[in-house]
């Protein structure tokens, strides 16, 4: 179990000195103390789980407790659960029949499990559902006309327009849609059984296809469904199987904002 404290509120108490009556004054050398052993090699890099936070919340409880600030539910701490120093299992498998044939994916070359992926096994239909996407005050729902019920959903990393300035989904600047975590809840509260995601190389020209790190995806301790990426050439071998274009759909989705979701 982990503490998370407020910074803000253990700095802004210390900086201001001075009589009650009168105006505040800023107290510089007071901020710079607490910033500075804050940001200290002391403290090393304060990852989560690490000793270095875990002395930084006790120093802002201290401070705060010095101040006479009240602890909410008495304690200056809220605990709760996180997955640190995850690895990955030597049985991940990941098979599909195409024409009638069987292959294999080599993990961590073809495909990758994400750290918050459920832990499960699976055998479902493909369905592709475009960004993995349903923001409905943008008036737009991958998920529209299509039943992932029990099901493997292949989705696209980030989101429509990426590129684009004025779009709105806010172009350059990505919005909370285009969060790996948000896909696997609008999956996963869809009844369906596994994500598959691809990088976007068809709006990615001359970039690297790579698959994540395992342990490096930001994300909860477990998402409550199956969530893997596979690389985008293997994807493209199952659109071109079921008569689709993977970079048409992707321009067509970016020009007007309109879902191309199908199950195959």
């Amino acid at each position: 179990m982990k503490k998370v404290f407020l910074v803000a509120a253990a700095l802004g108490a210390s900086v201001f000195a001075g009589s009650r009556a009168g105006a505040p004054e800023l107290d510089s050398d007071h901020y710079l103390k607490h910033v500075k052993f804050l940001a200290s090699e002391k403290l090393k890099g304060r990852g989560t789980g690490t000793e270095g936070l875990e002395r930084a919340a006790d120093y802002i409880a201290r401070q705060l407790r010095g101040f006479g600030v009240k602890p909410l539910n008495g304690s200056y701490f809220q605990e709760f659960q996180v997955t640190v120093r995850a690895e990955l299992g030597t049985h991940n498998k990941f098979d599909y029949q195409l024409d009638g044939a069987r292959s294999a994916l080599k993990p961590q070359e073809d495909f990758i499990p994400l750290n918050f992926s459920a832990t499960a096994k699976n055998s479902c239909q493909l369905v592709f559902a475009g960004y993995g996407i349903s923001a409905k005050e943008l008036n737009y729902d991958d998920y529209a006309g299509i039943d992932v019920k029990d099901k493997c959903v292949l989705v696209l990393r980030y989101e429509p327009q990426e590129f684009e300035e004025k779009s709105v989904f806010a172009g350059k600047a990505y919005t909370e849609h285009a969060q790996l975590p948000s896909k696997a809840f609008h999956a996963r509260n869809r009844g369906a059984r596994a994500v598959i995601l691809i990088n976007n190389m068809a709006n990615r020209s001359g970039e690297s296809d790579k698959l994540e790190t395992f342990g490096q995806t930001s994300g909860p301790a477990n998402a409550g469904i199956a969530f893997v990426q596979v690389k985008y050439e293997v994807a493209e071998r199952w659109m071109k199987q079921a008569g689709k274009d993977l970079p048409g759909i992707v321009k067509n989705i970016d020009h007007d904002l309109k879902p191309r979701s199908f199950t195959f």
